[in-house]
Order: C-alpha cells, then structure tokens, then sequence
C-alpha cells in the first residue's frame, strides 16, 4: 500500500528541477526535486526557474491526458520556464506506466545534469539528440539556448 501510495505521488507529474529552484521552501544543498499536478497552488513562479527542466507526461487516458497534465498546460508550463529545458510525451503510456516508461530518460537526465556524463547528455543534445529520433514520444521540445 506505501509503494503504491509513494508510486502515485511519483508521477502525479513529472517535472524534474535540479538545483535552486526559487520557491518557499529550504534550499537543499544538492538539488531540490518537484513533482506537482498542472492546477495546483505552485509554491513558486515558473519564470522564475533558472536551472535545466525536464518535464515528461503520458498520453493515455483521461487521468493523465485532462486531470493530470493536459497538452495546452505542459506546452504552457514549458514556455514559461526561461531555463534550458526539454519537454516531452510518452506515446500511448497512462499516468501508472510513466515511472517505467521515462525512466531512461530520467536516468539519463540525472547522470548529464548530477555526474556531467557526456554520454548520458547524448539522449538530450547535439545534432542529433536521441529524444528526437525516438518515435515512442511527441510533442517533443528541447531548448538549450537560454
């Protein structure tokens, strides 16, 4: 029943924020990390975000796709982060499977963003990157330029 309680509290909403994030609460020294649903009382001000931002989401079913994090809102919420960024949406994945479905792609994120492990940074950047060739996700967007 915890593991459960604690999965769901996991993927309410994947947006992951290394570092010192501007908000209400203490600054943890190695990185503060939130999870928060599209329509909650946000303790702070997304354009106020200065560290990278990986935002990732489901496309399956109502939970994920009208309660969770419709499109219009996760398109909203990435524009208004003025930090690097990469937003994107697992294809055909419900809001249970997303913890095991972007799981190497948060792996990856964390190893780029925590151990600056070029080879992880692959996934996200360069000519290339692998997030953009993977057709198992749309609405995929990545913005380094800021």
């Amino acid at each position: 029943m915890i593991i459960g309680i604690l999965l769901f509290i996991m993927i309410i909403l994947i947006i992951i924020v290394i570092g010192n994030m501007q908000n209400k609460y203490p600054k943890i020294d190695l990185y503060n990390f939130t999870i928060f649903p599209a329509d909650s009382d946000k303790p702070y001000t997304l354009t106020k975000v200065s560290i990278p931002t990986l935002i990732i989401a489901g496309t399956k079913g109502d939970f994920e796709t009208q309660l969770v994090i419709p499109i219009e809102k996760m398109i909203d919420m990435y524009n208004k982060i003025p930090s690097s960024k990469v937003m994107m949406r697992r294809t055909n994945a419900e809001h249970g499977q997303m913890l095991y479905s972007a799981d190497g792609y948060v792996t990856s994120w964390f190893m780029w963003q925590l151990q600056d492990n070029e080879e992880a940074s692959k996934a996200f950047t360069g000519d290339n990157p692998e997030i953009m060739q993977n057709e198992l996700y749309q609405k995929r967007k990545i913005n380094f330029n800021n």
